[in-house]
């Protein structure tokens, strides 16, 4: 059974050929639809065997449903200009029989394909982004594409079993790029949303983001790409903060102008190695401690104290003087510069609200498991000297609460410190900035004492 690739095209002369390039062993027609480059994407695709149609913008889904609508064959292999085929999943796709007149019972109407994103030089396997599966080869005459402005979702009954291979994803060229698509695509999210009827309150957009970026960083292993896969997370996050704050703009009549997400920086990494080297300063003196405390002893209430207050501790340096005092203060205070207080005060309110999800999270399980943690932390045979392991264990249930809520303040000290630092700096910029020619005038005015800090009336000529 023959099959027809459909790509939609604007502007994509970086990537068109490489797409092309990668069908050509596969399919038996390819149809380009176009919604008006300037760059020289037509002729690249005339480079290949395709029918190139011209068709003004109509949207994801629109374009996306014109272009099967144009298809001659009965399967349909839908890809985008930025992805190509990898070996293994196009000799997957040479393997099928499509043939109806061998079509069982039951036969699927489409096969899901594996996509992997190529960003920042690597591909990325982990987190939000893998493995997005979507189905793109299929029965023509049984798909139709629908959903909003943004991220359109085919239409498909019956079976789509996954092939193996990928579906590799040049999807950003560089952060900026990236920055300037989340801005986008939360502007068209938002749209929808609103058309739909839509709401969301002051925390939606902020709880939204802390699960997200803990869902691809934690849960989903993004952790395990390593610097990328903490900026895929970060991004991820941002965007959809930006999405419900543009949301609630609209629904309160309020034109949105969104300038996008930051572009990643290297200070929003810097909470990482902060944070890793307190930890590393943090369990050497855990280890000092207890072999002092081998050699020398303690008493009961010095030994249960030192051992409930360890990792409590740990967290409060972690969170509060690690992260937060040195890395949070350092972006903080650019992104109020660079971007406005309102771009600084959302990063404050999305590093607080995770701070009091994952701080909680790690309290109530520390309170539950309190006296595996204790004896984990403490010396061999503590558990056999009467009264000694149930007085750590309450005192272990009582400090990590502590330890929660003086994190917490630490955290909004943090922002306290990265405000003034900021006022501060733009005061500062503000008088670098004031004309030299106030300091003394053409016209022979010169500034009396009172006029170095620009006074009404300090002027004398």
């Amino acid at each position: 059974m023959k099959i027809s690739a459909c790509v939609i095209t604007l502007n994509e002369e970086k990537n068109l050929a490489r797409c092309l390039q990668s069908l050509v062993p596969v399919v038996d027609e390819m149809v380009v639809v176009d919604s008006g480059s300037t760059d020289k994407t037509l002729a690249i695709a005339k480079q290949f065997k395709v029918r190139i149609i011209e068709q003004p913008w109509l949207g994801y889904v629109g374009q996306k449903n014109f272009a099967l609508q144009q298809a001659q064959h009965p399967w349909v292999l839908s890809i985008d200009a930025d992805e190509e085929l990898s070996p293994d999943l196009a000799d997957a796709i040479r393997s099928l029989d499509l043939d109806p007149a061998t079509d069982a019972p039951g036969a699927p109407n489409g096969y899901q394909f594996s996509r992997v994103v190529h960003y920042r030089g690597q591909w990325i396997h982990h987190g939000d982004w893998y493995p997005d599966r979507l189905v793109r080869l299929f029965r023509r005459a049984e798909a139709r594409f629908t959903g909003g402005r943004v991220h359109e979702k085919l239409e498909l009954g019956g079976e789509h079993p996954v092939l193996p291979g990928h579906l590799h994803h040049y999807t950003y060229e560089n952060a900026a790029d990236r920055a300037a698509r989340s801005a986008k695509y939360a502007q068209l999210w938002a749209e929808t949303a609103h058309e739909q009827g839509r709401t969301a309150g002051p925390l939606t957009g902020p709880v939204h983001a802390v699960g997200r970026l803990l869902r691809g960083y934690i849960f989903k292993l993004g952790f395990l790409d390593g610097a990328a896969g903490w900026d895929v997370a970060l991004g991820n996050a941002r965007e959809v903060a930006l999405k419900y704050r543009l949301l609630r703009q609209m629904n309160a009549g309020v034109g949105p102008t969104p300038t996008g997400p930051a572009s990643p920086r290297s200070s929003k990494r810097s909470a990482a190695v902060v944070g890793v080297a307190v930890m590393g300063s943090r369990l050497m003196g855990v280890v000092r401690e207890q072999i002092f405390a081998f050699m020398f002893g303690a008493s009961v209430f010095a030994d249960a104290f030192i051992a409930a207050f360890r990792i409590p501790n740990l967290l409060r340096d972690l969170f509060a003087e690690g992260a937060l005092s040195t890395a949070f203060t350092t972006t903080f205070t650019k992104t109020w510069t660079k971007e406005g207080a309102d771009e600084a005060w959302h990063l404050a309110r999305l590093v607080l609200s995770a701070l009091v999800l994952v701080l909680g999270a790690i309290c109530l399980v520390a309170i539950a498991f309190a006296p595996e943690v204790v004896y984990v932390t403490s010396s061999s045979g503590w558990e056999n000297q009467p009264g000694k392991f149930e007085l750590t264990v309450q005192m272990t249930r009582l400090l990590f609460p502590f330890i929660f809520f003086v994190s917490l303040a630490a955290a909004v000290m943090a922002s306290r410190r990265a405000r003034a630092r900021s006022s501060t700096s733009s005061r500062s910029s503000a008088a670098r900035r004031w004309p030299r020619s106030l300091n003394r005038s053409r016209t022979g005015c010169i500034p009396t004492s009172a006029g170095r800090r620009f006074s009404a009336g300090a002027w004398a000529c």
